[in-house]
């Protein structure tokens, strides 16, 4: 491959390491897919609408559940100490890795919009009583099934009263920034 970025590998919170790969070069010359993600101020103005059930799905591996293009699989190339590979799955740091993502979830998931909202590979299913929220999530987990999608069951959260989206606490009644995203804010230096 003509394309060979350098890999590296960056340790994580749960002090496991992650494999990233410095695309740079290959996302400057990457026409920009300017497909939209969600706008996070309308998504949670849709969960403050006195919904009393969410549950919470996270995609395993999001981006790696969609493959690459044969074609394309060249450009993806790194280089690490044990030689030069392509990736066969979507993998983050490119720059439309992203916006391919979210078409297609939206794709999969679209239908169900009056009570499912889907930010990348984080989906949140909103429901006014029990019954129906049960109904939701069926409907939810059989649109993902169907289109083979696989979910992480440690992140996933059910018919809860209070769920953290997007870096907020849902209730019924509120939505608040968790402590964590409070407390960066006040962390900052005084200018």
């Amino acid at each position: 491959s003509p394309y060979a970025a350098p890999a590296l590998l960056v340790k994580k919170k749960d002090q496991t390491w992650r494999l990233v790969i410095d695309y740079k070069k290959l996302n400057a010359i990457t026409i920009k897919d300017n497909y939209p993600l969600p706008n996070m101020e309308a998504t949670l103005q849709t969960l403050g609408a006195g919904y009393h059930y969410f549950s919470k799905l996270d995609l395993k591996f999001g981006f790696w559940q969609l493959p690459i293009n044969e074609k394309d699989r060249f450009k993806t190339a790194f280089i690490t100490p044990f030689g030069l590979f392509e990736w066969l799955v979507l993998p983050q740091g490119l720059r439309n890795s992203p916006p391919s993502f979210q078409r297609i979830m939206n794709n999969v998931l679209g239908a169900y919009s009056e009570f499912c909202l889907v930010y990348l590979d984080d989906i949140i299913i909103f429901s006014k009583d029990f019954n129906q929220h049960l109904n939701h999530i069926e409907q939810v987990l059989n649109a993902s099934k169907s289109h083979n999608l696989i979910l992480n069951p440690a992140k996933c959260e059910i018919a809860k009263q209070q769920i953290e989206y997007l870096g907020h606490v849902i209730t019924p009644t509120t939505i608040s920034p968790t402590s964590e995203k409070i407390k960066s804010i006040t962390s900052l230096p005084e200018p």
